[in-house]
């Protein structure tokens, strides 16, 4: 019965990885807008007020819902650190 339910559990959580993998896929795609629109204005990918600003609100977003604050905090400086380095890389995902 247990090995049963982990299995349950398992499948579950991979339906939810790849639901976050989906909407990273499209967070990555507004990014590649983002791009697009900084070029036109010589911005930098890199503005740490906006920096601030992502992670603050993921980490109200986190709280609200009862989640590890400092995890969640963790996870979005990953994020938000690949999304930079892809940013800096000129981005543009294929369609």
């Amino acid at each position: 019965m247990t090995e049963h339910c982990l299995t349950a559990l398992r499948s579950e959580i991979d339906t939810i990885d790849r639901e976050l993998v989906r909407l990273l896929a499209t967070r990555f795609q507004t990014v590649d807008r983002v791009i697009a629109t900084k070029r036109q204005s010589a911005m930098p990918a890199h503005i740490q007020a906006r920096i601030d600003e992502v992670i603050s609100n993921a980490k109200l977003d986190a709280a609200g819902r009862g989640l590890p604050v400092d995890s969640i905090e963790r996870l979005w400086q990953v994020l938000v650190a690949e999304t930079i380095k892809y940013e800096q890389g000129q981005g543009i995902l294929p369609r």
